[in-house]
């Protein structure tokens, strides 16, 4: 394995095909690194030998300026005659072995994962970082893989905590921005136990968001602030007792009085009113909007946001609300109303559970178990039956870690 110690966290991997009109390849590589990416990948797969080796020499002399490492894509070659930091290769590219035979131990290689067996491969194979993906569908490369989802990446995270003293950094890729680079980062994060330390991504691999951006830099900046951010942000809170939960419920209450947040309502008509006049009650404005023109002007105003899943007239506008909040680091309270009751209802908390983030699930019994797999009973949107405290506690437990956010019932 290499010696060198990169940062992995904003990691661009270069596309011409992106580059705006107006723009150039290198003004954008330039600006991305005025901006903060730590780490170029350049990739080029239908350039032939000479022209590859000169334009990588160009970027080269940049990333040198900025002391960021060069990693090449796949091309061994080229790594070589430029002198590059290393190389990132694909599952169908050159066996990893074969390729630290040629590069030597000094150089990094990267390789990408799809599950939990080829990152495993690729660790036991020397592999100086992975690059987990893609996450999310992307225009950028064709897939032939279903993308992982923040769950997937959770998934391959948890596999390598097992690995103890084998762990290597990781970066995800495919489809990422600053919309949703958050709730990746916060939602795909392992906890830890006794035996097994937390684990989360060292960085987020980002292509068109930088290089189809109009300005390279400001994007790499707001990249880089939401993923600086995430490393930064601890918990001061010891949630494990009572007092202190009960300690920060007051705290926060008082703190909605002062602000006067406004919340965004999207919900059934039957609770409109007790909405609002449970939200002026505790100190917020309460506005209740369906029409998808103001979405994204009040989730620039919002304080928080809820979405009640009574009435699902119109799903592609409540997603989008949900989004543009998302964005705009809003909190988002998700209502799952009769989530288990009809296989559509089901379909569509899956949707939004894939697309949007939620800090918080409130929800009867039965959707809750139904949202664990458990068979939660109802009746249209109604729990019935009766349940083991230790059965509904688990399955709490378990949704919280999963979709990385509280969950009430």
């Amino acid at each position: 394995m290499s010696n060198i110690n990169p940062d992995y966290s904003l990691y661009l991997v270069t596309d011409r095909s992106l580059v705006p009109e107006g723009k150039t390849f290198l003004g954008q590589i330039e600006r991305a690194l005025e901006g903060g990416v730590t780490l170029v990948q350049l990739r080029e797969k239908d350039t032939d030998t000479g022209p590859f080796v000169k334009l990588a020499l160009e970027v080269k002399a940049l990333t040198s300026r900025f002391h960021v490492p060069l990693i090449i894509n796949d091309r061994i070659d080229v790594a070589l005659a430029i002198d590059a930091d290393g190389v990132h290769i694909g599952q169908d590219d050159m066996p990893l072995a074969q390729a630290r035979a040629m590069l030597g131990p000094q150089k990094l290689i990267g390789v990408s994962c799809n599950n939990e067996k080829e990152a495993s491969d690729a660790i036991s194979g020397g592999a100086d970082y992975l690059g987990i993906g893609a996450v999310w569908f992307t225009s950028t490369k064709k897939l032939t893989k279903q993308p992982l989802g923040v769950e997937g990446v959770q998934r391959i995270l948890t596999s390598m905590t097992s690995l103890k003293d084998k762990m290597i950094p990781s970066v995800a890729i495919g489809g990422i921005n600053a919309s949703n680079a958050s709730d990746l980062l916060e939602g795909s994060k392992t906890l830890g136990t006794e035996k097994i330390r937390p684990c989360s991504l060292d960085g987020l691999a980002i292509v068109s968001a930088i290089m189809a951006a109009e300005d390279a830099k400001k994007a790499s900046a707001d990249l880089s602030m939401i993923v600086q951010g995430f490393y930064k942000s601890t918990s001061s809170i010891d949630y494990n007792t009572k007092t202190n939960v009960l300690r920060h419920a007051v705290d926060i209450i008082r703190s909605v009085k002062i602000s006067n947040p406004m919340v965004h309502h999207i919900t059934n008509h039957v609770v409109i009113n007790d909405n609002a006049n449970a939200t002026l009650a505790v100190g917020a404005s309460p506005i209740m909007s369906t029409k998808r023109d103001e979405i994204e002007d009040l989730a620039k105003v919002n304080g928080a946001m809820l979405l009640n899943m009574g009435m699902l007239n119109d799903i592609d506008t409540m997603v989008m609300a949900a989004q543009w909040n998302n964005r705009f680091e809003n909190p988002v309270v998700l209502d799952p109303v009769g989530c288990g009751a009809t296989v559509f209802r089901k379909k569509t908390l899956k949707r939004f559970l894939d697309e949007c983030k939620f800090s918080v699930i409130k929800g009867n019994a039965g959707e809750i178990l139904s949202m664990a797999g458990v068979d939660g009973k109802s009746k249209g949107v109604d729990s019935v039956g009766s349940y083991e405290e230790s059965v509904i506690v688990d399955a709490i437990k378990g949704l919280a870690k999963k979709n990385g956010n509280f969950t009430f019932t």
